[in-house]
């Protein structure tokens, strides 16, 4: 089934279920959206502390900062292919989007734009460190757009049921409309050939007689 399809089916049948599996994917967000704010934390407080001791940024880079910055990307990473169970299918956070019509390839070619980048940095340390806080920045704070996007999609297929129903009230009475002026009221006020008024007759008969020839 088409993806598209399988959405409009689920928004009509089982729309919870598709709020269910947003709400689980936000609360896996949630974890990785910590790490990134105690990464950039961390990084400001370095830089003033590198200001205040006349050091520079790498000397108060720590290895396991690093580590995390790397560990932060990883997360995200599993994120995006993670699936939720939904219904009776198995769903992750690329196919909901899809399927929903959310801006998912802007997001995942900007994404994986800066991880790569990110990864492929080796002038210094400090700078890939920055690379790297950033480029999780850039991937949590595009995964709560699309969590955005995803759930007023759900929120409007509340008002699916309505729509349908609004349409199927159309065609009945479009339907009945075309059915009565076309079959029912021929029926019911057959039409009948009406006789031209005596006045005419005699007008026509004067003026034959005037008129020996006739017309």
């Amino acid at each position: 089934m088409p993806q598209g399809l399988w959405w409009k089916k689920m928004g009509l049948l089982d729309n919870g279920q598709l709020r269910s599996a947003a709400m689980k994917l936000h609360a896996r967000m949630h974890y990785c959206n910590q790490q990134v704010i105690f990464l950039t934390q961390r990084m400001i407080q370095d830089s003033e502390n590198a200001l205040a001791t006349s050091t520079t940024f790498e000397d108060n880079t720590m290895e396991w900062e690093m580590e995390m910055a790397y560990d932060a990307l990883r997360d995200i990473d599993d994120l995006l292919v993670l699936d939720f169970r939904c219904a009776s299918r198995f769903v992750n956070i690329g196919k909901l989007a899809q399927a929903a019509g959310c801006p998912w390839d802007v997001f995942l070619e900007s994404y994986m734009s800066g991880r790569n980048s990110a990864l492929a940095n080796d002038t210094c340390v400090a700078a890939k460190r920055r690379e790297l806080v950033l480029a999780a920045a850039k991937g949590i704070d595009g995964l709560e757009q699309l969590y955005q996007h995803l759930v007023h999609k759900i929120d409007a297929n509340d008002l699916l049921f309505f729509k349908v129903a609004l349409l199927a009230l159309n065609g009945v009475t479009a339907v009945g409309q075309f059915a009565w002026s076309d079959y029912v009221v021929p029926v019911m006020t057959p039409v009948t050939t009406t006789p031209p008024p005596t006045f005419v007759a005699q007008v026509f008969d004067i003026y034959n007689g005037s008129h020996p020839g006739g017309l």
